[in-house]
């Protein structure tokens, strides 16, 4: 990691190796909060940030360029979440946690984990290690299949599409997988309803989401990687596009609404001046009168 410096991810100084192998590392300090807390905030109160706004979607395109950047070098995340997503104090997204990151040509050491006995929720918001790589909330499909050879950086895609569905919902796309008719959730039976079901939809945990934004939140989490953006970039441009056409949409809208206050007002001005001669109308004498009254005149002086 003290190769991969960028931007947007977080630093690390160096790296020693003590007494009794203990690996230790110098990383730059980072002072904001993480993206999980934003959305801890916003589900306490819905008025402190608005999950679908602008700025928040905006976010995704420093964490692409930073992810972009690892990939070249062919290394993968694996854990991918909102806990590892950071604000430095200058707003910059920084993307933490490397422990379970890998090179793409390197094979895998990683510890088997034995899936027995029950867990607790909070296990599910864990990293887990071994052949089930990553964070069970968050998992993509070949990750919780334990099928390490098909993990690659179209599954830090997924990762990418699994944080923006949280942002959009404010909940993790596997939060409601499958319990077991006891009420206890084992790990094995959570992992196996991720790779069996059907793609979560962000609309059905918050119909207000735009159409076209959930597919593209579910493009990224497809259960095949081939129907996956073929990069984090990729992703990260149709968010772009989609907050382009909003804005886009929303001035033309304002365009219109003060076209259509420029019209309104124009009409008022109108109508006031056909009321003005309406009234000055109202005032004169019948047309027929008129017509008597020059007829009368026009025998007088005939007389």
């Amino acid at each position: 990691l003290t190769e991969m410096r960028h931007p947007n991810i977080v630093q690390v100084h160096g790296v020693s190796i003590g007494r009794g192998a203990h690996l230790s590392l110098v990383m730059e300090l980072v002072s904001g909060g993480s993206l999980f807390d934003w959305l801890r905030r916003a589900r306490r109160n819905p008025a402190v940030a608005r999950p679908a706004g602008s700025s928040m979607l905006r976010l995704l395109q420093g964490f692409a360029r930073g992810m972009t950047h690892v990939h070249s070098r062919g290394v993968i995340h694996r854990d991918l979440k909102p806990e590892n997503v950071v604000l430095d104090s200058f707003d910059q997204v920084l993307v933490l946690d490397w422990g379970l990151a890998k090179m793409e040509s390197e094979g895998e050491l990683a510890m088997r984990l034995t899936l027995r006995g029950d867990v607790a929720d909070a296990s599910l918001s864990a990293t887990l290690d071994g052949d089930i790589v990553g964070t069970p909330l968050y998992m993509a499909p070949e990750q919780a299949a334990g099928d390490l050879e098909k993990v690659d950086a179209r599954t830090d895609v997924y990762g990418l599409g699994a944080i923006l569905f949280a942002i959009l919902t404010g909940a993790a796309p596997h939060q409601n997988s499958n319990v077991s008719r006891d009420g206890k959730l084992r790990v094995k039976d959570f992992l196996e309803s991720i790779v069996s079901s059907e793609t979560p939809s962000p609309r059905n945990l918050n119909s207000t989401v735009s159409k076209d934004l959930e597919a593209i939140c579910m493009r990224a989490m497809a259960k095949e990687k081939y129907a996956r953006f073929g990069d984090v970039t990729e992703l990260a441009a149709a968010v772009e596009r989609w907050i382009a056409g909003r804005n886009e949409k929303e001035s033309r809208y304002d365009a219109m609404r003060m076209a259509g206050r420029d019209l309104k007002s124009r009409l008022c001005v109108q109508l006031r001046q056909l009321s003005a001669v309406a009234a000055f109308m109202v005032e004169l004498p019948p047309i027929q009168g008129l017509v008597n009254a020059l007829d009368q005149d026009q025998d007088e002086y005939n007389v």
